[in-house]
């Protein structure tokens, strides 16, 4: 499976997708995971990417050709069907079902992290195939949102755990939450 996240701070989500089990995945070839600069599609010397909304309106919204610049360049490298999932607190609520629909139904993922005040409606209509929620609460932008995403039971098999224990039936392959647990000494302090 291949992820490629569409973003204004690439420099913020390689970190977090290139450790642990998204790291070890990776290694193994179970998934890939790309992230693209939008301002790297601009075609003014600023590289904005943000005007604000016509007819008015409260912030900025981010403009449709950079987006869609960026994501032409993204469907050509991956020369392939893509399923386009922009990560938008408007969408039905992330959750493991979805997980496994989307593992199950997509080979290719590009992921449309917002920023400012929104994005051009256009782009939406013309490239974006759906849209996710991570849950009702306000981030700073988009850049933290494709994690959850990217997390399919592929990368969450026990081929990239770092126990030799871990079940594919554990947490999230049950639809439940663990419980606590207490891996010893009895003593928790030493």
């Amino acid at each position: 499976m291949r992820f490629d996240i569409m973003t204004l701070f690439p420099e913020a989500v390689s970190p977090m997708l290139n450790a642990s089990i998204l790291g070890r995945a990776q290694k193994k070839g179970l998934i890939e995971i790309h992230a693209h600069q939008i301002r790297d599609y601009t075609v003014n010397r600023q590289n904005q990417v943000d005007d604000y909304p016509y007819g008015g309106g409260r912030g900025a919204i981010m403009q449709c050709d950079p987006l869609w610049r960026c994501w032409c360049a993204v469907c050509d490298e991956i020369s392939a069907p893509v399923h386009t999932v922009f990560l938008s607190p408007c969408g039905p609520a992330f959750d493991q079902a979805k997980a496994r629909q989307l593992e199950a139904s997509y080979d290719n993922l590009i992921l449309v992290c917002g920023h400012y005040e929104g994005v051009d409606q256009r782009f939406l209509d013309e490239c974006v195939d759906e849209e996710i929620s991570m849950g009702d609460f306000v981030l700073t932008g988009g850049a933290p949102s494709p994690w959850p995403l990217s997390m399919p039971s592929r990368a969450s098999s026990p081929a990239c755990s770092a126990t030799r224990s871990a079940s594919p039936t554990r947490a999230i392959g049950t639809d439940c939450l663990n419980t606590r647990s207490i891996p010893g000494p009895t003593n928790g302090t030493g």
